[in-house]
């Protein structure tokens, strides 16, 4: 196989990917994390895995953030055709185009026959063993030994797959499982075969037995037919006193019930009627009371509490009055001031006078007297002055007062006047019959929704009438219900007497049960027994014929016994000559890589694990044991590449090889690099890496940075 040209859609890192692959070698360099794994799982994907596929793992290789699965196609040459491979594991379709014909396959074994015949390995698992060689995965060899060898085989026999011989060992395996497995819930035949004959010896046994026991059985069927008899009788006895009981107890439940409702309905019926009784008493006494408006009462207590006040404020305006009139009395200015003052004006008078007129002017004590007489003048005139001012001040709150007073009264008359039109327009006498009247109508309105309100509650929902008519329904009903009473007081038990007839009724019946079953059991034991002889002659004959059974299952089981025994030996020998072509191709490529160091190598014929030679310890060792990591990843190498060689004949699969060499010394590298560019004429080689070894290897060099 020769692949051409690859595009890699939404598969990883790979979003969007195309690159020509060239014959020979082909080097594919980037850094780390730049997709390289990626491209290989792709290109392995493309060849092998299924677009339906379901596995997680498969799904999960879709580019993070993508809505749609990966879609991978590759061009690829295999013997002068040429195809065209395109897988799309969104939709799950898969199609191979002929190039030379035009013919397309979109039957998915079809196309997988078509690309393993191109690769030359049949299957994922020997191309990941052998052709697709990673750094980390060189040992994958011992993953996939039977694969492996099935196709050694193969080669060796020309067999298919169909025919080889590991297949003919597994099928006869199955039948010899089929045959000798034991266990509980799949037996093999043997084993089944082994208990039915058990089964039946048991059976013929208990015949044998069963025969022998007809005169006790005949003595017993009589004893419990007898038996099954009597308790019936007693049964049927007790199962009518128990019904008749329980009518008994019913009737007295019902006339219980049907009691408690007359007493209901009756005490209902009456209520209502003292209801309605009630209702027509207290409308007829508010018939009597006439309908004051509640405004009219909130004016009259209003005007009696304003009536109050106002009497209040009358009393407290009289007594203002009287004390000002009081003051006024005791401002006006006294008859001794009025009468100083004026003696005092003649005295002064009276001085200047005589003084002008009798001393001429020259006696000067007159003189004074007359100033001094005018100085009290003066005195008695202000003092007079001032008790003036102040009488008419206590007069002016004398007026007010008066004023104030003669409002309240006026107020109070009004006050007076509102209440007796209120009183007079409902022709009451004062305002507390006119209140009393009121509240009494708004206590007698209250007790009339009252006592309805009580009568619709005792009607729920329905007429008197139709009360009336339950309580006839039920009357009817408690004489009937009276009359089985009667009828049935001779079985009135108590309810734990009748407890105990049910309970002793219950283990009756589970007797009679048993007694039947116990009859029946010994009617079939009878009837066996008196045909015994014929049953017991079929027992032996089919026991007979289990022996002749077991007998030949046993030679069939050593017959293909030894068949699978003589299948393997002959496969093994198979094996060893092909396994020898394995050990020379693997020690060629060793010797050529370890520069002659490691010449033999050689294959466990059942494990596929290998020796090598070691000159040092002119010995067979084990790898692991004795060599280092770099020889042992050479040795794997070689192993993989021979394997490549032999298993696919003269086909030539692609060879991919993922940074193989990060453990070889400069001088192996080399060497397996030779190894490489020899195998390069036979196959077309993929080369990953990240270091720059391989830069002057080949001019063809795909870059992914």
């Amino acid at each position: 196989m020769l692949i051409g040209k690859c595009e890699i859609n939404r598969y990883g890192k790979l979003n969007q990917f195309s690159t020509s692959f060239s014959t020979g070698i082909n080097v594919i360099k980037g850094p780390n994390e730049a997709g390289k794994s990626t491209l290989v799982d792709a290109l392995t994907d493309a060849l092998f895995e299924n677009p339906k596929t379901q596995k997680k793992d498969v799904k999960a290789r879709t580019s993070w953030g993508s809505d749609k699965a990966f879609h991978i196609s590759l061009d690829f040459e295999s013997e002068g055709l040429f195809y065209s491979l395109t897988k799309d594991f969104d939709s799950g379709e898969v199609q191979l185009l002929k190039k030379s014909s035009g013919e397309t396959l979109d039957d998915k074994k079809r196309v997988d026959l078509v690309v393993s015949e191109s690769l030359g390995l049949s299957n994922r698992d020997i191309f990941l063993a052998t052709s697709c060689i990673r750094q980390d995965e060189m040992a994958r060899i011992a993953e996939s030994p039977d694969a492996i060898k099935d196709r050694l085989e193969a080669l060796i026999t020309g067999g298919k797959e169909e025919v080889l011989a590991s297949k003919t060992i597994d099928k006869l395996s199955a039948l010899i499982k089929s045959l000798k497995k034991e266990g509980h819930k799949h037996k093999g035949q043997i084993q089944r075969l082994e208990d039915e004959k058990s089964d039946v010896a048991y059976e013929l046994d208990k015949a044998r037995r069963e025969i022998e026991t007809i005169g006790s059985n005949r003595t017993a069927l009589k004893e419990i037919r007898s038996s099954l008899d009597a308790l019936t009788e007693d049964l049927k006895t007790k199962e009518t006193l128990k019904k008749n009981a329980r009518l008994a107890a019913d009737a007295t439940e019902s006339v219980a019930r049907l009691e408690a409702r007359f007493g209901e309905l009756s005490s209902r019926i009456n209520n209502i009627k003292n209801s309605e009784a009630e209702v027509g008493r207290l409308r007829g006494e508010l018939s009597k009371v006439p309908r004051i408006n509640p405004n009219d009462i909130k004016i009259a207590e209003e005007q009696v509490a304003q009536r109050t006040f106002i009497k209040s404020k009358k009393e407290t305006a009289e007594k203002e009055v009287l004390e000002h009139e009081e003051s006024v009395r005791l401002a006006k200015p006294s008859a001794a001031v009025k009468v100083l003052s004026f003696l005092s004006l003649f005295a002064c008078a009276g001085s200047a006078f005589y003084w002008y007129q009798y001393t001429s002017m020259t006696n000067i004590n007159f003189l004074i007297g007359s100033g001094a007489a005018l100085l009290l003048f003066a005195s008695f005139s202000i003092l007079w002055s001032k008790s003036g001012r102040n009488c008419a001040r206590m007069r002016a709150k004398y007026e007010m007062s008066r004023e104030a007073l003669q409002e309240t009264e006026d107020d109070l008359k009004t006050c007076r006047d509102t209440i007796s039109s209120i009183v007079k327009k409902y022709e009451f006498s004062n305002v507390d019959s006119l209140r009393e009247s009121f509240e009494k109508r708004s206590e007698l309105e209250i007790g009339i929704k009252t006592e309805l309100r009580r009568y619709e509650e005792h009607l729920n929902n329905k007429t008197l009438a139709g009360l009336e008519d339950d309580l006839k329904v039920v009357t009817r009903e408690l004489a009937v219900e009276n009359e089985k009473l009667r009828e049935y007081s001779l079985y009135t038990i108590k309810p734990e007497k009748l407890a105990e007839i049910e309970r002793s009724l219950e283990t009756m019946g589970e007797k009679k049960k048993s007694l039947a079953l116990e009859l029946t059991t010994v009617e079939r034991h009878l009837e066996f027994a008196e045909s015994g002889m014929e049953h017991q002659a079929s027992l032996e004959e089919r026991y007979e014929e289990l022996e002749v059974q077991l007998s030949r299952r046993h030679r069939q089981l050593l017959m293909l016994e030894k068949t699978r025994e003589f299948i393997e030996k002959a496969r093994k020998d198979v094996l060893t000559s092909s396994l020898q072509l394995l050990d020379d191709e693997t020690s060629d490529i060793l010797r050529e890589v370890t520069g002659g160091k490691y010449t033999q190598v050689r294959f466990d014929r059942q494990s596929l694990k290998f020796e090598v030679f070691s000159n040092e310890m002119n010995d067979w060792a084990e790898p692991e044991n004795c060599l280092s990591r770099g020889t042992i990843d050479q040795l794997y190498l070689a192993a993989r590449l021979a394997m490549v060689k032999i298993i696919s004949e003269d086909r030539h699969p692609v060879i991919i090889l993922d940074d193989p060499f990060v453990t070889f010394d400069k001088e192996r590298r080399d060497n397996a690099l030779t190894v490489l560019k020899r195998l390069s004429d036979r196959y077309q080689i993929f080369l990953l890496t990240c270091h720059d070894h391989y830069d002057n290897l080949t001019p063809n060099v795909i870059s992914m940075a």
